[in-house]
């Protein structure tokens, strides 16, 4: 069984599915939306948008937040 969260923390950015069109996840900061990215480039894009590299524990977390997708891009 996979289980797929619907948000995760990295810093002061919250990352979520919910409510999202089908490939999109929402980018909020401070409760308010301030983005959207493809799923399938999250581990691509965040690491920019933080300014610093993933930790293992992150990429494994985002990677939890839509198993199929980034573990078929891998």
């Amino acid at each position: 069984m996979i289980v797929m969260k619907q948000t995760i923390q990295i810093d002061q950015l919250m990352l979520t599915r919910a409510h999202c069109p089908s490939g999109w996840t929402k980018i909020k900061s401070a409760g308010e939306t301030i983005g959207m990215i493809e799923t399938i480039k999250l581990l691509d894009d965040l690491p920019r948008l933080l300014n610093r590299p993933l930790t293992d524990h992150e990429q494994q977390a985002v990677i939890d937040l839509a198993p199929r997708l980034l573990r078929m891009a891998a």
